[in-house]
């Protein structure tokens, strides 16, 4: 059997953006993931469907997978001939057993390569705000594991140097020793003044950083109860931190918001939210599938065959639009069948869709819903008849204002939406401090698949909804903090996010 690929690859730190395009392209082929607990769980979304996956997660003072399980593992995995990512938080060459791994995979015989990663050793203290270099204050940095095999950390670090060093000391893993650590630096000589700080949960909304100086920073972190991950920062360098902090001053760091759109529509407005310092909790509550509609199937054929007549081809959303340039795509029917039609688009999201293929609509309505689209329609519809592309359920509105009109029209369902069956396996719904609605299905489809302890919690949080429709389905379905974004896109959803928690800080401020 032809022996697989062991891919060592490094996560970065918490920003799941920080992983390398090396790195994100191997995890998305993997037939198998064997990820760290330091890995961010937002790249999961990335693995394919149907590849194996495999949490060895450790913990400080906890290792439910010993490192020779973890080696077996992926030996195990790559003489099945299996493409497998070793994902490791930071980099797994960088204190990590990414060296060690390598070494037994080499004993025996399977390949292996190493991609490396963003280091927190760096990464976490630019996201404080700290460069671990800096002309006028630090000229170097230096590395240290402030965890050690039992019995060793005296033994393999020699604080008479590193007390001596002139640049900035970062500690890595070294929480429950920095009482140890800054006692055996005050006592090698490095002055109790010296500016520190300790960051925890670096580069990820999650971040706290506490700063203080050699003689009192662990003091000030048990004060502060910081836990694991956390690193480390000694030197000149950390007084920077007041003029140079970006990363937690925006205005949704520490907020946790819950993102109810399909898997693979959810990457917009995560984005967004994460842009102005949210951590997004991903639970998809919709997935879809063929309709097999064979009207459909007969539009297509007509299509292809160029016997359709004029008229409009009507989408309402992105996934429809993307449905439909997907099958196009299916049936190898060429862009220049559409001459004739003319198309209408529910909003902006549904004709950039569309744009980025070539297509641009010749109607898109100042306001972006079914209704609105269907004023517009009746007044632009002169004699042609209107095909609607759209979701199996969808709003009536829009047939509603075509059939008053006295516009004909079919309307060819493209795909209906289901329950996805791994949602409960993304994140932990309770643990949001808002939710985010897209449609009315998602407000639905959240309710039937979320426990009702946890929903009802959900329906006491800010509940922002992408129109008047979702909203109504919200207070319909009991939520009732509800806030509808002043237009409904995506950009404008988040942008009423940022505006609530930034006029509640305001407000907070005056008080």
């Amino acid at each position: 059997m032809q022996k697989g690929l062991i891919s060592l690859i490094g996560a970065g730190p918490g920003d799941p953006g920080l992983i390398t395009v090396k790195g994100l392209g191997r995890l998305s082929r993997a037939d198998a993931v064997v990820y760290d607990r330091l890995a961010s769980p937002a790249l999961l979304g990335y693995v394919r469907a149907g590849a194996e996956r495999y949490d060895v997660g450790k913990e400080s003072n906890r290792h439910p997978v010993p490192q020779h399980e973890i080696n077996k593992l992926l030996i195990r995995l790559g003489q099945e001939g299996k493409r497998v990512a070793r994902l490791k938080g930071g980099d797994p060459f960088i204190f990590g057993r990414g060296g060690e791994e390598g070494e037994r995979l080499q004993e025996a015989g399977i390949p292996f390569e190493v991609i490396p990663g963003i280091s927190s050793c760096y990464a976490a203290p630019a996201y404080a705000g700290i460069p671990v270099t800096h002309r006028d204050a630090a000229s170097s940095f230096h590395v240290i594991t402030g965890h050690e095999r039992a019995g060793e950390h005296a033994e393999r670090l020699d604080y008479e140097v590193l007390a001596r060093l002139s640049g900035t000391l970062v500690f890595l893993m070294g929480l429950r020793s920095l009482p140890q650590i800054t006692d055996r630096l005050i006592a090698a000589g490095k002055s109790a003044s010296t500016p520190a700080a300790v960051i925890e949960r670096g580069a990820t909304p999650a971040q706290r950083v506490v700063t203080g100086t050699l003689g009192d920073i662990a003091a000030l972190a048990e004060k502060s109860r910081v836990v694991s991950p956390a690193i480390t920062v000694i030197g000149e360098v950390v007084p920077l931190r007041e003029s140079l902090q970006w990363y937690d001053n925006r205005p949704l760091i520490g907020k946790r918001g819950l993102v109810t759109r399909a898997r693979t529509q959810a990457g917009a407005l995560s984005a967004l939210l994460e842009e102005a310092g949210c951590q997004t909790l991903e639970f998809p509550v919709l997935a879809f599938e063929e309709t097999g509609n064979p009207e459909l199937a007969a539009l297509l054929d007509d299509l292809s065959a160029g016997a359709l007549a004029p008229g409009w081809l009507v989408l309402t959303s992105p996934n429809g639009a993307e449905r439909f340039l997907s099958l196009l795509a299916q049936r190898k029917i060429d862009h220049r069948r559409l001459l004739g039609q003319k198309i209408a688009a529910i909003g902006p999201g549904t004709a950039k869709v569309l744009a980025e293929a070539g297509l641009y609509p010749d109607l898109v309505p100042e306001t972006y819903t079914a209704d609105a689209l269907g004023l517009a329609l009746a007044g632009r519809c002169q004699g042609e008849a209107a095909v609607l592309l759209r979701a199996q359920t969808a709003s009536p509105d829009l047939p509603k204002r075509l059939t008053d009109a006295g516009i004909p029209f079919r309307d060819l369902p493209l795909y209906r939406t289901i329950l996805p069956q791994d949602a409960a396996a993304s994140c932990d719904p309770g643990a949001a401090d808002f939710v985010t609605f897209t449609s009315s299905s998602t407000v639905q489809n959240l309710c039937a698949l979320v426990k009702e302890d946890v929903l009802g919690r959900l329906r006491t949080l800010p509940a922002f909804c992408i129109g008047e429709i979702t909203a109504d389905a919200a207070r319909k379905s009991g939520f009732s903090n509800i806030v509808t974004a002043r237009s409904s896109t995506i950009p404008a959803l988040a942008e009423t996010v940022v505006t609530y928690y930034t006029g509640a800080a305001q407000s907070a401020g005056r008080l």
